[in-house]
C-alpha cells in the first residue's frame, strides 16, 4: 500500500502538490487508506472516493 502511493506521486507531475487521492473502487480505498496511514501520508493526503466527488458537487450548486 505505501508503495503504490509513492509510485502515485511520483506518476504524476504534481508530485508533493497531492492532497487529494479519487479512487472508484473499494478495494482501492482501503488499500490508499492504509498505505496513507502506513506510510506517513495521514496529515498530507486524503483519499475520497468519487461518489463524495459528486456529493460536493451537489452541496456546492444547491448553495
Amino acid at each position: 500500500s505505501e508503495e503504490r502511493i509513492r509510485e502515485a506521486l511520483e506518476d504524476t507531475d504534481a508530485g508533493p502538490d497531492v492532497d487529494r487521492f479519487v479512487v472508484a473502487c473499494p478495494m482501492c480505498m482501503t488499500m490508499y487508506e492504509d498505505g496513507r496511514k502506513t506510510g506517513g501520508y495521514e496529515d498530507d493526503i486524503e483519499i475520497t472516493d468519487v461518489t463524495e466527488l459528486l456529493v460536493e458537487a451537489i452541496d456546492a450548486k444547491e448553495k
